[in-house]
């Protein structure tokens, strides 16, 4: 049986984990997206940024979640495809949700990824390390 402060400690070390991999994710698409695109959001620009970025912040993420969140091996296999599907999500929905900011894409992706951000946690915790 998993009590209170165990179950605190765990989502303030998955906030801090997410926190980091957030901060690497979105340096990475805003470097990539104004570098690369001028900083337009058309589908290509924000799919692009995103892959780009998620591909570096989602290998931070797993090791530290596998190593300090979770503390319990996982599935790397589950976790890229869960990293695939929250990657087509906020492509598509930070391209969506910029159109109705007139176009600023970095404040529509974090937006986009806030949401992201509670899904992942759940999934990780049943699917990817295991049910509790």
């Amino acid at each position: 049986m998993i009590n209170y402060r165990t179950v605190v400690a765990r989502v303030v070390a998955y906030c801090a984990s997410s926190g980091l991999a957030a901060l690497v994710d979105l340096t990475a698409f805003a470097v990539i997206i104004d570098a690369g695109f001028g900083g337009r959001s058309y589908l290509a620009a924000v799919a692009t940024a995103t892959v780009g970025a998620r591909a570096i912040s989602s290998a931070v993420n797993y090791a530290v979640n596998r190593h300090l969140v979770f503390v319990r091996p996982g599935s790397a296999l589950r976790y890229f495809a869960l990293v695939a599907a929250i990657l087509a999500a906020s492509s598509l929905c930070t391209t969506g949700m910029s159109a109705l900011l007139a176009g600023h894409v970095v404040w529509a992706k974090v937006l986009v990824d806030g949401v992201l951000f509670v899904i992942g946690y759940q999934v990780q915790r049943r699917w990817v390390f295991g049910r509790e």
